[in-house]
């Protein structure tokens, strides 16, 4: 996932402090936000095992192994390496937009609904229509030309 991909994502379940950046198990900014995204989006933890995440200034070794334990139970196999750190950091993402989604599901549907209504000119019909399509056509060919055989 590209770095635009994830600042949207980050923006789209409402965390108001950006992106961390760059992504690193050490990193404060870093560790703060899978907290947080463990806390009000995924879940997949017991309340008491989210301990060892919200633990901010955990030595390595400790925070380390609670991220391993949150990618472990969100169904990933990568271990807790900073070379795997991008990986499940857009692992959990990925899942916490699905949930996100998930849960908001009829709300969005509806406004997009609203959104296509609204671009087709509504139910009323009052809008203005849709520009009508071109359709192609092959270039006519030039009479009296056939083949022979020789």
């Amino acid at each position: 996932m590209g770095a635009r991909t994830r600042a949207l994502a980050v923006e789209a379940l409402g965390y108001d402090k950006g992106t961390p950046s760059p992504v690193s198990l050490d990193d404060r900014a870093f560790r703060e936000f899978i907290a947080w995204l463990e806390d009000t989006k995924i879940r997949a933890l017991p309340l008491g095992a989210r301990a060892g995440l919200r633990d901010l200034d955990a030595p390595s070794p400790a925070w380390r192994a609670a991220f391993s334990a949150l990618a472990t139970a969100v169904g990933c196999d990568l271990g807790p390496t900073d070379s795997h750190a991008a990986r499940v950091f857009d692992l959990l993402l990925e899942q916490a937009v699905a949930l996100e989604y998930r849960d908001h599901a009829a709300d969005l549907n509806a406004v997009v609904k609203d959104l296509k209504a609204a671009a087709s000119g509504g139910a009323a019909g009052g809008g203005i229509p849709p520009a009508a399509k071109r359709q192609r056509v092959a270039p006519p060919q030039p009479e009296g030309r056939r083949l022979m055989d020789g």
